[in-house]
């Protein structure tokens, strides 16, 4: 067997492959139906980006998928006349259609995760829960290790338009606008959420411009999200206003925007960075938890005159030689109780 790539061995190939057939396998991929539910596998998978990021156009999910676009157009009418999906507007002309999970769309999703997560359960609970760990370690280095090599990722590397700059005046702005709208469309936050981002920005400006940071997202010349690092006590940092616009998502945008983050934090050398978020947040906790973030603290708190469970997550910077002992206090570290400090 011959392989273009002189560094990839044929025996790294086998294994690949031989992986996959496995993992089509366990996880029923050949089956018409995912696990056993009325959506097939593309289907689902779908309907769960619409839900993570409603609003996104056709076009913008057919990058993320990897997905013809003519393949994709019937997929999507079907999930419409299902009730699953629709799409504000009417269709004709040049003008981006949003696409959104209805009620029905976000209660079948919710019973697919549910049963994707008994399914994994079942799979995984043979293994001690060593083997586990040892597991969810090396799912994780699987995950880093091949993000580079996708479709998207390629787009990333070879013009996708993406780009992370500093902030410059009248960002500031920009990211108390779209934290507000975005909340309150999408999780029906009231007017004392936008207040929080504005004093909590009032704060970041009084901060020392060279232990904190704020930068932007660009896509093809426009603003696309944000994130910003303030600066603590005790040489820590803490991330805040994570945002990726509904059109950006699926380029990494995200991925992108926390690892400048962590670059900046690791160039001043914090030994730790906190950030809260809120439990309803699943994309967000998803992707603090590929880059090692852990939580630490819950509780439950008023945001956006709404009852929340608000999560604290930290990742330690500090050389492994350096870690604390055990008998810390693991808690030591934080300030206190959140009190609405979403990401």
């Amino acid at each position: 067997m011959s392989v273009s790539n002189t560094h990839v061995s044929a025996r790294t190939i086998e294994t690949f492959r031989r992986f996959n057939r496995l993992y089509t396998r366990l996880l029923g991929l050949f089956n018409r139906k995912l696990l056993d539910g009325p959506l097939s596998l593309a289907e689902a998978r779908a309907l769960y980006e619409i839900v993570a990021a409603p609003g996104v156009s056709a076009a913008d999910l057919s990058h993320v998928l990897g997905m013809d676009r003519g393949q994709l157009s019937r997929l999507l009418n079907r999930l419409i006349k299902d009730g699953l999906i629709e799409r504000h507007g009417e269709p004709g002309g040049r003008k981006v259609l949003p696409l959104h999970p209805t009620a029905e769309g976000r209660a079948l999703l919710a019973e697919l995760e549910a049963a994707a997560d008994k399914h994994a359960a079942t799979l995984f609970g043979p293994m001690g829960a060593r083997e586990n760990e040892r597991l969810r370690v090396t799912l994780q280095q699987l995950e880093t290790m091949l993000a580079g090599a996708g479709p998207q990722s390629a787009a990333r590397d070879q013009g996708s338009g993406v780009t992370i700059r500093e902030s410059r005046p009248g960002d500031l702005g920009w990211i108390i606008t779209r934290h507000a709208e975005y909340y309150h469309r999408e999780h029906g936050f009231d007017a004392e959420f936008e207040k929080y981002v504005l004093l909590s920005l009032a704060e970041y400006v009084k901060k020392d411009p060279a232990g904190s940071r704020v930068w932007i997202a660009e896509h093809d010349g426009a603003p696309a999200g944000s994130v910003g690092i303030v600066q603590l006590e005790g040489n820590r940092a803490q991330m805040r206003w994570l945002l990726v616009e509904g059109h950006a998502r699926g380029l990494g945008v995200g991925r992108l925007l926390v690892e400048q983050a962590l670059t900046f934090c690791r160039e001043r050398g914090y030994d730790r960075v906190l950030l809260w978020t809120l439990e309803m947040l699943h994309p967000a906790r998803a992707l603090y938890a590929s880059f090692g973030f852990t939580i630490a603290e819950t509780g439950e708190c008023l945001m956006g005159g709404q009852e929340m469970v608000e999560e604290c997550w930290t990742l330690d910077l500090r050389p492994e030689g350096d870690q604390p002992s055990e008998n810390n206090d693991a808690l030591v570290f934080l300030t206190g109780r959140g009190h609405g400090h979403i990401d």
